[in-house]
């Protein structure tokens, strides 16, 4: 590829054109850029049923704007006094749409009212086994003693409504309370736990708890708050929540993010120190990392909206890989010394960075082959990232770098290049067949050992205070919902409803025989019509007919006119029934009520389960009852990784046959063969190590391994393009083997076990590249220089 001066100039105006555009884009784009950094996010969500995406997204909304606070004390008086200027302090936050410590009556209180006048259709499972066994008289002796002993001035409207207590058995069901909480006569609701009282302070979030504003203010709020109450001796308080997931993952990401790019800076800024030794090339070296970051952050926010916080760790891993394109230049012409000119410079140049900028692009561009939104994010960015750099290069180097430096490399570098690519080369060109046949078997004996991982929770480590915390919560509570549920469907709502009741009854014996703590679904709400028309028949037979509401009545000393008008209204004669539609909109406003929707003309409902201790008696038991389909969210998305892990073997290898065709264009096929060698052996020595070493292997490490193919054959092309003897090709290929090893071996300390495995894999694969590549460089005589345009200065001899 010929570069003239015309060509340079061009490429100088046209770059120059294209970069005032962008830095007046990313100004305008940077302020109005957001962050999130949920794990979950960075998986597909998608699924084959499309109540299960609903559903999830429905449960998923409601518990993470859920916030809850135990507060505990010395001297509980002294919490009860405390508590409401600690919601108080909460509630000024506008992260806080409410933050209160007594319950909302209004809306079960709304949902009540329209229970009311459908007496006879609705029963407690209790009062409607007694009908059931023939026992309403001793029903209505209970009623009756329960009246007695406790008169007061709302009997009428008990008589009226609810004589037999058979609706308010119903309605306890419906929200049962821990053994342990207590409320107040002010309403504060407390438990008590192991001779302690805490009370519940709980709020909702304004906002997603993702969002990094509602997190800065959440957090400022939260503090003050702790510490006007952490003046109280003995003083306690136990948190439970999303938000407080986030704000530690957020604090975990913005440290590695500080961790992988300052590193990396400091890593880079000292080896360009040693080896150029020029203040200018420090600042110049940063410039196309700098736009290459800027930009790759302004692409994520137009094409997905936020930019996810795992993307911008890579982002600042980007830094390593990013600068290899100036590294490459500033390497170049000091070598040329004297001999140095751009027109000369760019026609070695440009061909070799082309190439590396294909490879490494196409790589992470495989990445959205996989579907993975946060690999689509990190695809992007660091595509874009690598391309502004290489523009800088290209566009302005020649530019700003047209005259020769005064700083000839330090003739070490050269002796060191030569001479450790020298002993290597020879020593790979050497191995004998017993040697070959050693390192095959223990390759394949270290890919033997390979196991995979899917489990998506070992994606992420939770902070063990918090897990603690969340452990210590539930306790004193006394609830815990499962990450399992079972998603009943149907054409109609009665017969969802009657194939929710089919499904109770297998939930009551897995709760008898202690596989569930409990259940809750619409079911609990809204008896079928079926049901209600049993349960209408059971009250006149057993509570009618047998005279036990005329005995009531007469018992209590109710005048006849007015015991007429009961037993006309009670009879269930002229009762409607209660249907969906009725109750849908009172359903809606409960912050804890059924979970139910309509999608793609079906009723679907979920049965929120707790407390499972035995998830394959549980399974079993579900599987067999119609209509219903047991989903398990975390074995959902387990399965996605498996399916994506088998996926990315098939896409690494068409990406190796896809660059290997690509490059067979310029160097043959015997030639392109020698280029793809390198990061081709390499994947397979890192996979090998990997098994040895014990290392699961999932699809993150998979995806590192199209990472290694890209960067792993930026190094392989210049060493084919400089015959693998050009001193300042090998210094180059050395620099940027350590610059991304610096960036990529920082991720490998991660916590997060997504990036730790990319970082690490990485890692290995980089090393082992910079190993194997004199492996692509054409076989000609040691020491011989044949880059056109080039010079080497005697003084350098």
């Amino acid at each position: 590829m010929i570069v003239g001066k015309r060509l340079l100039q061009q490429l100088r105006w046209g770059f120059c054109v294209i970069a005032a555009l962008a830095i007046v884009l990313i100004g305008y784009s940077l302020p109005r850029i957001t962050f999130e950094n949920d794990i979950l996010a960075l998986f597909p969500q998608e699924h084959h049923n499309p109540g299960v995406t609903r559903a999830n997204a429905l449960i998923a909304e409601r518990v993470t704007s859920k916030v809850f606070f135990l507060l505990s004390a010395d001297d509980f008086s002294a919490v009860r006094q405390s508590v409401p200027q600690f919601a108080q302090t909460l509630n000024q936050c506008e992260c806080f749409s409410s933050v209160t410590f007594t319950p909302d009556g209004s809306a079960i209180a709304q949902l009540y009212q329209h229970y009311a006048g459908f007496t006879p259709v609705l029963l407690g499972a209790h009062q409607r086994q007694q009908l059931e066994a023939g026992q309403g008289a001793r029903l209505a002796q209970q009623a009756t003693r329960k009246i007695l002993t406790n008169p007061g001035g709302g009997l009428a409207h008990q008589l009226q409504q609810d004589p037999f207590f058979t609706l308010n058995a119903f309605l306890q069901q419906l929200r049962p309370a821990p053994a342990n909480l207590r409320i107040d006569e002010t309403g504060l609701l407390s438990f008590e736990h192991d001779s302690k009282h805490y009370v519940l302070v709980y709020g909702e979030l304004s906002g997603s708890p993702y969002s990094l504003v509602i997190q800065q203010q959440a957090r400022a709020a939260i503090a003050a708050a702790e510490d006007q109450f952490a003046t109280l001796s003995g003083h306690e308080i136990i948190k439970a929540g999303a938000l407080f997931y986030t704000l530690a993952g957020t604090a975990q990401a913005q440290q590695e993010i500080s961790t992988v790019g300052l590193g990396s800076i400091l890593g880079i800024l000292l080896l360009l120190i040693l080896v150029f030794r020029s203040p200018l090339l420090l600042l110049l070296a940063f410039v196309p990392v700098a736009f290459g970051v800027l930009l790759g952050l302004v692409a994520c926010y137009w094409i997905f909206g936020s930019v996810h916080f795992i993307a911008l760790v890579f982002g600042a891993s980007l830094v390593g890989v990013a600068i290899d394109y100036a590294l490459h230049f500033f390497t170049h012409r000091h070598a040329a010394a004297k001999q140095w000119s751009p027109t000369s410079g760019m026609q070695y140049l440009l061909p070799a960075l082309t190439l590396g900028l294909l490879s490494s692009v196409m790589a992470y561009l495989s990445f959205m082959l996989a579907g993975f939104p946060g690999f689509s994010q990190i695809a992007v960015f660091s595509a874009v990232g690598l391309i502004s750099a290489y523009g800088v290069v290209i566009g302005l180097y020649p530019w700003w770098l047209q005259k020769p430096t005064a700083r000839l490399l330090p003739q070490i570098l050269e002796r060191s290049a030569l001479g450790y690519y020298g002993w290597i080369s020879k020593r790979l060109q050497r191995v004998s067949p017993v040697m070959l046949l050693v390192i095959v078997l223990l390759t394949g004996a270290g890919l033997w050992q390979l196991q995979a991982s899917d489990d998506v929770r070992r994606m992420q480590v939770m902070d063990p205070q918090l897990s603690l915390m969340e452990k210590r919560f539930q306790a004193i509570v006394g609830q815990q919902t499962a990450l399992q549920y079972v998603l009943v469907s149907a054409q109609d709502s009665e017969t969802l409803l009657q194939r929710l009741e089919v499904l109770h009854a297998e939930l009551q014996q897995l709760q008898q025989a202690g596989d569930i703590n409990g259940f809750s679904s619409l079911a609990n709400y809204l008896p079928s019509q079926a049901r209600q028309r049993a349960n209408q028949q059971l009250w006149r037979e057993q509570l009618i007919n047998t005279g036990q509401l005329t005995g009531l009545l007469e018992q209590l000393g109710v005048v006849p006119e007015v015991r007429a008008q009961l037993m006309e209204r009670l009879s269930g004669s002229a009762t409607q029934f209660l249907s969906l539609d009725d109750l849908a909109t009172p359903l809606a406003t409960l912050p804890d009520g059924p979970v139910f929707f309509r999608e793609q003309q079906q009723l679907y409902a979920v049965v929120l389960l707790q407390g499972v201790s035995n998830v394959h008696s549980v399974q079993t038991r579900i599987q067999d009852s119609p209509s219903a389909l047991w989903v398990d969210a975390v074995a959902q998305t387990n399965q996605l990784l498996r399916d994506y892990r088998q996926g990315t073997i098939a896409l690494l290898a068409s990406a190796y046959l896809l660059l290997g065709l690509f490059l067979s264009l310029r160097y043959r096929w015997r030639g392109a063969l020698a280029t793809i060698a390198p990061p081709l052996l390499a994947t397979l020595g890192t996979l090998a190590l990997l098994g040895w070493l014990g290392q699961p292997i999932s699809v993150f490490n998979l995806m590192a391994l199209l990472l290694v193919l890209g960067i792993g054959l930026d190094g392989a092309i210049f060493m084919r393009e400089s015959d693998g003897h050009h001193f300042a090709a090998l210094l180059a290929i050395s620099l940027s083997t350590v610059t991304t090893i610096l960036a990529f071996g920082l991720l490998s300390l991660s916590a997060t076990a997504a990036i730790q495995s990319f970082g690490l894999t990485i890692l290995l694969g980089i090393f082992f590249c910079f190993v194997l590549c004199p492996l692509a460089a054409k076989k000609s005589q040691p020491g011989v220089e044949r880059q056109p345009g080039i010079e080497r200065d005697k003084s350098l001899s």
